[in-house]
């Protein structure tokens, strides 16, 4: 069984038992990590900025000249997994690799995998506890790309994720080669520092993160002034505020920072707001 799948997931170009799935080993997501994937929550069966998602991943599958089946297509297999499995509150992933590159036939040709999967969420992710987080041994790369794609090359962030919860953290910070923190290895960071709330800038070669990208719009829409801009790691350790956020996970605050504990109350009072004001939107869209 796929580790983390549950019930019945779509693979290529019909619903299987998750049991049954299976994926050539000279699948190029497998051989080369040449592919792409989303990562969503469901919402009382609902798929949360479902149109973003693929926006960002139709995006970034032309840039690779990764061919996908058209959108609705696509929509209309998410739907038919949600449907199959009858999740409500759930987590969704949806990978595409380029499949089997077949170069021993006369004319050449690529079919794209696509596999669906997802699980209900877990008590921690539902009502998610303050975390720790942790400098990585890893320096953070800009992408070769002019916006980081969503890449299935997730190596150095599952080792930084290992490394931190070895440490006693949740999730593992990434710096630049010259000290400015980047993002995290699954998420995108926050930080209230003496009322001016910063979260590094795109131009630094991080993911543009679905939920990243909905709290700015209502940074906007609230009159909340939200600073992108670079910051060395002592910025973050001198906050009244921290957070992370994900698709999933959505609004983390964070309790302490290389050991240091935020300054601040956790979670702070603009971090309850934003929680609040990210969950009444995203439901509604």
């Amino acid at each position: 069984m796929i580790e983390g799948a549950e019930g019945i997931v779509w693979l290529n170009d019909a619903l299987v038992n998750a049991s049954e799935a299976r994926i050539s080993p000279f699948d190029r997501g497998f051989l080369y990590g040449d592919g792409l994937f989303e990562t969503m929550r469901l919402y009382r069966a609902i798929p949360c900025l479902l149109d973003r998602h693929l926006r960002r991943l139709y995006a970034s599958a032309a840039r690779i000249k990764l061919e996908l089946p058209e959108r609705k297509c696509l929509e209309e297999m998410i739907y038919a997994v949600i449907e199959a499995n009858q999740w409500s509150d759930a987590r969704l992933r949806l990978t595409v690799s380029r499949g089997i590159d077949h170069r021993d036939t006369l004319c050449r040709r690529v079919e794209s995998t696509i596999f669906i999967y997802g699980r209900p969420l877990l008590q921690n992710e539902v009502q998610p506890k303050p975390i720790n987080l942790k400098t990585t041994l890893y320096t953070h790369q800009p992408s070769p790309f002019q916006t980081r794609l969503k890449s299935l090359n997730y190596l150095v962030e599952i080792l930084s994720l290992d490394a931190a919860q070895a440490k006693g953290a949740t999730e593992g910070v990434f710096l630049t080669n010259d000290g400015y923190v980047a993002e995290g290895g699954m998420s995108n960071i926050f930080c209230n520092n003496h009322g001016r709330l910063l979260t590094p800038p795109l131009d630094l070669g991080i993911l543009p993160g679905i939920a990243r990208e909905r709290i700015l719009e209502i940074g906007v829409a609230q009159e909340i002034d939200i600073y992108e801009e670079r910051f060395p790691l002592q910025t973050l350790k001198d906050a009244d505020e921290v957070f992370i956020t994900n698709s999933v996970r959505e609004i983390l605050p964070v309790k302490s920072v290389e050991g240091e504990k935020i300054k601040g109350k956790v979670p702070g009072k603009l971090t309850i707001e934003l929680q609040r004001l990210y969950r009444a939107s995203v439901i509604q869209m």
